[in-house]
C-alpha cells in the first residue's frame, strides 16, 4: 500500500541522513521507524491496564505477542553496532526507541500471562 506523508523537512533530513549513514534506502529507514516507534497490532492495552474485560483470545494474542521480524531484525542490528562502534546520535535514539517499546511490550505480555494463568489458558510459571 502507498501512503503519502507530510513531514517536516528537519524529520526528513534526519530520515535521509540515517538512511544514508547506515547505506539504507530512505523508505525502508521511514518504515522501520514507523515499526519501531507504534504499539504492537495486539499490544493497544496499556501497561498496568485491567485485562480482564479482554476475550480469551485477546489476552492469549498479547501474551503470545512478538516483535515483527522487520524490528527484531533491526533491533539486533543495532545492538551488534553498539558492540563494535559508537552509535551514531540518530542510531541511539532509534535504539533508545526501540528498547522502549519493547520494555512495555514485555510490560503488556507479563500482564496478559497473569490474566491467561487465571483464566485457566496458559500454565503457572513457577
Amino acid at each position: 500500500m502507498e501512503v503519502t506523508l507530510n513531514l517536516p523537512e528537519p524529520v526528513i533530513a534526519r530520515a535521509r541522513d540515517l538512511a544514508a549513514s547506515n547505506q539504507r534506502d530512505f523508505r525502508d529507514v521511514l518504515a522501520d521507524v514507523l515499526v519501531t516507534s507504534l504499539p504492537p497490532s495486539n499490544g493497544t492495552v496499556p501497561p498496568g491496564a485491567d485485562l480482564s474485560g479482554l476475550s480469551d483470545q485477546e489476552v492469549l494474542a498479547i501474551a503470545d505477542g512478538r516483535l515483527s521480524g522487520t524490528a527484531s531484525e533491526r533491533l539486533h542490528q543495532l545492538r551488534e553496532w553498539q558492540d563494535q562502534r559508537d552509535l551514531t546520535p540518530d542510531e541511539d535514539e532509534e535504539f533508545d526507541r526501540a528498547i522502549d517499546s519493547l520494555a512495555e511490550a514485555n510490560g503488556r505480555k507479563a500482564l496478559a500471562w497473569v490474566e491467561a494463568v487465571r483464566r485457566g489458558l496458559k500454565p503457572r510459571l513457577d
